[in-house]
């Protein structure tokens, strides 16, 4: 039977590279690699998606770096102890909300990834109607750069796609995931009281989905697929 676009090992790994979380699900939903091939693309896909992010930091942080010693030379002897003055009037700078960071910034937030640990384990044990030992092999990614509303129509400001696997606790029989959290407005993403509008584990066969399917960038990629 000739396989699907969709598919195809070629198309799924050229889909990691271009588009990530649509390249995660094709891979974990619709490829024959085994679970641990499975791993070690996400892994390298992961690894891949953070080096980017850092270099781009790194770049921007360098530039700024080299605008500024144009703009703001070294100061003369006589006028150093009024600039160490300065200093220490000046207040300490303020962290940023995570509100106020860009959606790739938010990935690297010591904050943000402690809300989505908890986030995470508390649907997975939600909807297996179990306890579990551990998550392992977690990739968060942002789902969508622009709102996206539930059946109901709820609107969400902020989407992220998480891919993982978890152990059982007791069994320790790995099962592998894949869910959309999202959070309705600043306060919700700051707290981080997170809503699952989708849930896939082809392990124990629950699969959830309350997305509106104009939003759902999944669904749209592969209902394109499908008429191709």
């Amino acid at each position: 039977m000739k396989k699907k676009l969709s598919e195809k090992t070629w198309f799924i790994l050229l889909m990691c590279i271009l588009f990530f979380p649509v390249g995660l699900y094709l891979l974990w939903i619709k490829s024959s690699f085994n679970k641990s091939t499975k791993l070690v693309i996400t892994s390298i896909v992961a690894i891949l998606v953070v080096t980017t992010i850092v270099d781009e930091s790194d770049t921007v942080d360098q530039a700024n770096k080299v605008v500024a010693t144009v703009e703001n030379p070294k100061p003369k002897k006589e006028n150093q102890v009024k600039v160490n003055e300065e200093k220490k009037a000046k207040p300490k700078e303020v962290k940023k909300q995570l509100s106020d960071l860009e959606p790739n910034e938010m990935l690297e937030d010591i904050r943000f990834k402690a809300n989505m640990n908890r986030a995470t384990e508390y649907f997975i044990e939600e909807y297996e109607k179990q306890i579990i030992k551990k998550v392992t092999n977690k990739v968060v990614a942002v789902y969508n750069s622009n709102p996206v509303h539930d059946q109901a129509g709820a609107e969400f400001l902020y989407s992220f796609m998480v891919t993982g696997r978890y152990e059982e606790k007791g069994t320790g029989a790995l099962k592998d995931f894949i869910m959309t959290l999202a959070f309705k407005d600043d306060e919700q993403l700051k707290v981080g009281n997170a809503s699952c509008i989708q849930y896939i584990n082809n392990d124990t066969g629950i699969n959830f989905n309350v997305m509106n399917p104009e939003d759902d960038v999944i669904l749209k990629m592969m209902e394109s697929l499908k008429q191709n």
